[in-house]
This record gives C-alpha cells, structure tokens and sequence, in this order.
C-alpha cells in the first residue's frame, strides 16, 4: 500500500507541477476515473451502434494501457 501511496504522490506533483494549481489524490483519481469512463463509453459497441469509432490519439493510448481491444469495459488499470 505504501508503493501505491508514493505512486500516487508522484502522479499527483507532476500534474501539479504541469498545470500549475494544487488538486488532491482524491481529485487526481476521480479525474482519471473520469477519463477511463469517457473513452471506454466512446468504444463500447452497444453506445455507438457499430458506427466506425474515431479515437484522439490520447484514448488510444489510454485504451492500450487497459488492456484487451475487443472489450476494454471489463479491464482495469
């Protein structure tokens, strides 16, 4: 739990030091839960009808990070 309290610290200054304003690792981890959302809603077959899905390149980084392509719904970071 301590590597993933430093892990944390690490993230949280970083974007700290990026943005340049102060957020929380609450914050921080609500703020990347929300992203995971938007690009596994974005590809979920079922939401788009099948349509052809056109990824930023920022969600098809994020969609390779979590894992499998053919269902990143049930895969977790």
């Amino acid at each position: 739990m301590n590597e993933e309290k430093l892990a944390w610290d690490d993230v949280v200054t970083e974007y700290n030091n990026a943005i340049g304003m102060k957020v929380t690792h609450a914050q921080m981890s609500n703020t990347l839960q929300n992203i995971k959302n938007h690009a596994k809603t974005k590809t979920d077959r079922k939401t788009t009808g099948n349509k052809k899905i056109k990824l930023k390149e920022w969600e098809k980084q994020l969609l390779l990070c979590l894992g499998p392509a053919d269902n990143p719904i049930f895969t977790k970071v």
